[in-house]
């Protein structure tokens, strides 16, 4: 989750996309899926905001 909140900040700093923000969250999603993270899925959806 390190590099999702890098990910945030950046794009709130205008480094990164609103669209790549998104793209790295749906992967990190895909994955949890796979090991059924839910937990940690909703603490991403908590944290993560951008725009």
């Amino acid at each position: 989750m390190k590099k999702l909140a890098l990910k945030q900040k950046m794009c709130q700093e205008g480094l990164a996309s609103n669209e790549s923000l998104e793209q790295s969250v749906q992967s990190y999603l895909g994955v949890l899926r796979h090991c059924r993270g839910y937990e940690v899925a909703r603490e991403i959806g908590k944290v993560i905001s951008c725009g």
